[in-house]
């Protein structure tokens, strides 16, 4: 639909201000932020914290079928990791399996990216197709952080793959955030 083309430069953008095409909202409400919310309800925020992106997604439930990374949003956690192809990957499954079984089939295509890129530069450019992410069980390293991260598994994972504190109770502070 006509509101997936909107397109603005975020640094253009004003503290507090926002721009509003066909019922999609930007707002900047702080250097580092950035809130999209969409008519339908649904809204989208990024933020900057140390070195990576908070991104938080929130739906209302608007009784319509979806499918893909954030899962099947229709009360039945058994399927929320469907992959593309429509097999369903176990949610208890190895880290390994949903990777490359579920995540990976949900992988954009050159052909299929929404994404406007800088001038000499293409799809190629920011997909890396061959990489693959650590793979440990953060619940096997809860007790060693269970003063910094409590029992927030992804703070303990950010802990013990990047040895960076403060970015894993980022993490735990994001987590809690938006529980």
């Amino acid at each position: 639909s006509e509101w997936n083309n909107l397109t603005a430069d975020y640094d253009a953008l004003s503290y507090n201000e926002s721009l509003d095409s066909y019922g999609t909202l930007l707002l900047k409400p702080a250097d580092g932020v950035l809130i999209i919310l969409y008519r339908e309800g649904l809204s989208i925020t990024v933020e900057v914290k140390k070195s990576l992106l908070a991104v938080v997604f929130a739906a209302p439930n608007l009784g319509i079928s979806t499918l893909g990374l954030l899962g099947v949003v229709d009360g039945d956690p058994s399927n929320d990791l469907t992959a593309r192809s429509g097999a369903v990957v176990p949610t208890n499954s190895p880290s390994e399996m949903i990777h490359f079984d579920f995540g990976q089939s949900w992988q954009v295509g050159v052909g299929e990216s929404l994404f406007y890129y800088p001038p000499g530069m293409n799809f190629e450019d920011f997909s890396n197709a061959s990489f693959t992410p650590s793979f440990i069980n953060p619940s096997l390293s809860l007790a060693n952080y269970t003063d910094l991260c409590g029992d927030s598994l992804p703070c303990v994972f950010d802990a013990v793959v990047t040895g960076d504190d403060e970015l894993a109770a980022e993490t735990r502070a994001t987590e809690e955030e938006n529980a």
